[in-house]
């Protein structure tokens, strides 16, 4: 049986200088501020190591100096401290800003997804604080 919890977020983000408009954001899977280890891969970078932040069951944010342009498909492992790492054969950039860009996971297999939903559940809800790009779902 499976459960899934639609969380809304509200952030604030200025249009212009002191003018906060609230945005809306609706996700299937809650996210959670981490900072594990990742080494990621695609068809020009190999095995290049980054920072994963804000997890979830769907994707993550990706910490890198590496430029990744939207639509690349990568592999990237999970390193956590508390678990063995997780490996995502396939995930999709989705954004990008700045040193960081957003994945959505295309596969993963029944382990490796197991794997995360406890890793997940063994984390402390994190509070969604907007430092991922609010207007996608990755």
């Amino acid at each position: 049986m499976k459960y899934f919890t639609r969380v809304t977020c509200f952030f604030l983000f200025p249009r212009e200088k002191g003018d906060m408009e609230p945005i809306v954001e609706q996700r299937k899977h809650p996210r959670h501020s981490v900072n594990f280890q990742g080494v990621f891969s695609s068809d020009t970078v190999q095995g290049e190591e980054g920072v994963v932040l804000d997890l979830s069951l769907e994707g993550c944010r990706v910490g890198s100096p590496i430029p990744m342009p939207t639509d690349t498909a990568i592999q990237l492992q999970i390193r956590s401290r508390q678990a063995a790492p997780i490996y995502v054969p396939c995930a999709i950039v989705r954004w990008v800003r700045g040193t960081s860009f957003g994945v959505q996971f295309q596969e993963l297999p029944g382990h490796e997804l197991k794997a995360l939903t406890r890793l997940l559940w063994s984390l402390p809800p994190s509070r969604q604080d907007g430092a991922s790009n609010p207007s996608n779902k990755a």
